[in-house]
C-alpha cells in the first residue's frame, strides 16, 4: 500500500524561520528534514513537551477564579439593574394604565350618540430588548448585522421578525440607550 504524504502548513515569525533554516543548512539538514524527525521523533516517545510549571498552573487557577467571580459580580449587577429598570417602568406605566382604565369608564359627554373611548389595559409588562429577542428564539447578539443587511434598524428589523413569527410589537419607552417593548393587539 503506497503512503499518501499530506502537506503541512502553519505560521511562523519570519525572522525565527530563516534563523531554523541557517542553522538546518549549518548541520546539513533542511528544515523540512528537521521538522520531520522532530515529528516522528515525538510520536514515538523519543521526544516530550517540557511540564507546566506550577506558576503557570497556579496563574491559570487564578485567572479562573477571577473570571468567575467577575461573572458572578456581572450577574449580580445586571439582575439589579433589570430591577431597578422594572420598579422605573412600573412607576412611569401605572399612572398611564390608571387613565386609560378612567378614560374606559368615562363617556363623552359632548357627544352622548358616540361610544366611550376604550383602551385596552395592558396585559403584560413591557421588557426589554434581550428579553423580546430570546421570547422570539432570535439572536440579540447578530440583530444589528441582519438590519443592516435588509436597510433596517435594529428596531424595524426585530418588529418584521416579530411579525414573521406572528406576534406584534412595539417600542413604549426609550431609557438612554434601552428600549422597552410591549405587545400589540
Amino acid at each position: 500500500m503506497i503512503k499518501k504524504d499530506t502537506l503541512a502548513t502553519f505560521r511562523i515569525e519570519e525572522e525565527l524561520w530563516e534563523k531554523f533554516k541557517a542553522r538546518a543548512a549549518v548541520n546539513r539538514y533542511s528544515a523540512s528534514a528537521l521538522l520531520l524527525q522532530y515529528v516522528e521523533d515525538f510520536v514515538d516517545g523519543r521526544v516530550s513537551l517540557p511540564a507546566l510549571d506550577q506558576n503557570t498552573i497556579d496563574l491559570e487557577r487564578r485567572i479562573d477564579e477571577r473570571l468567575d467571580n467577575l461573572e458572578k459580580r456581572l450577574d449580580e449587577r445586571i439582575d439589579i439593574i433589570r430591577s431597578d429598570l422594572e420598579a422605573e417602568l412600573k412607576e412611569v406605566c401605572s399612572p398611564i394604565a390608571r387613565s386609560s382604565s378612567q378614560l374606559e369608564r368615562k363617556p363623552n359627554k359632548t357627544d352622548i350618540s358616540s361610544p366611550a373611548r376604550t383602551i385596552a389595559p395592558q396585559s403584560e409588562p413591557p421588557i426589554g430588548t434581550a428579553r423580546l429577542c430570546a421570547n422570539l428564539d432570535v439572536s440579540f447578539k447578530n440583530l444589528s448585522t441582519r438590519a443592516k443587511r435588509h436597510d433596517r434598524t435594529p428596531e424595524e428589523q426585530l418588529i418584521a421578525e416579530a411579525l414573521e413569527k406572528g406576534e406584534r410589537w412595539q417600542v413604549c419607552n426609550r431609557n438612554g440607550r434601552s428600549l422597552m417593548w410591549e405587545r400589540v393587539g
